[in-house]
């Protein structure tokens, strides 16, 4: 069974405040095989992480190595949960401490439902560039990724083609913005943006 997209990806943000957590809304659809992906986007300057994420009360796992941080505090996180229920429910991401965030899901049906998930592959940097490269993966699988920036002014992130995007916002007039993406696996995947303004970023 191939994996495909399970409805349509759902996001959130802390509109331009600094809070603890934000919720949103999303629909899992009926499938078999499920697998849902969150990503979070936040400024942490070092002392805030994501603590936790559920959807429809349920909690989800911190992907294994699955967070970069930049040198500016910016953090991408990735976050799942297999056999998510099948309803329309609350994205709850939940913080260490007050910060910055944007989050957003996705679900996927066909996923194999003991060994999900490859492993992560982190980048970070200041350009308009954001990129990470050698994702092991195969053309049977799908590669996601979670971008995390912190600009002077909010740039426009496309996401470099043969990328889906999923979600693209930000939390506030020059506040944190996050975007996530997927594309089809190969046995060396790269994962890219392009950024209308220079700005420092972590993508994994």
């Amino acid at each position: 069974m191939p994996i495909t997209q399970n409805g349509s990806a759902a996001s959130g943000d802390s509109g331009g405040s600094i809070v603890t957590s934000i919720t949103f809304s999303a629909t899992v659809n009926a499938g078999s095989n499920k697998l849902m992906m969150c990503g979070a986007a936040l400024y942490s300057n070092s002392t805030q992480v994501v603590s936790g994420v559920t959807f429809n009360a349920d909690a989800f796992t911190a992907v294994p190595s699955g967070a970069v941080e930049a040198a500016s505090g910016d953090r991408a996180d990735l976050w799942y949960r297999l056999g998510p229920d099948e309803v329309t429910g609350n994205v709850v991401i939940s913080l260490s401490s007050g910060a910055y965030l944007v989050g957003g899901v996705s679900c996927w049906d066909g996923v194999h439902q003991t060994t999900p998930l490859g492993t992560a592959g982190t980048a970070s940097g200041n350009s308009t560039a954001p990129s990470v490269s050698g994702v092991v993966s195969a053309t049977d699988e799908i590669v996601l990724d979670g971008l995390a920036g912190f600009p002077v002014a909010y740039p426009i992130a496309t996401a470099d083609a043969p990328q889906a995007e999923l979600w693209d916002r930000q939390s506030g007039t020059s506040k944190e913005f996050g975007a996530g993406s997927y594309k089809a696996g190969a046995a060396s995947t790269t994962m890219s943006w392009t950024l209308t303004d220079v700005t420092d970023w972590a993508l994994v």
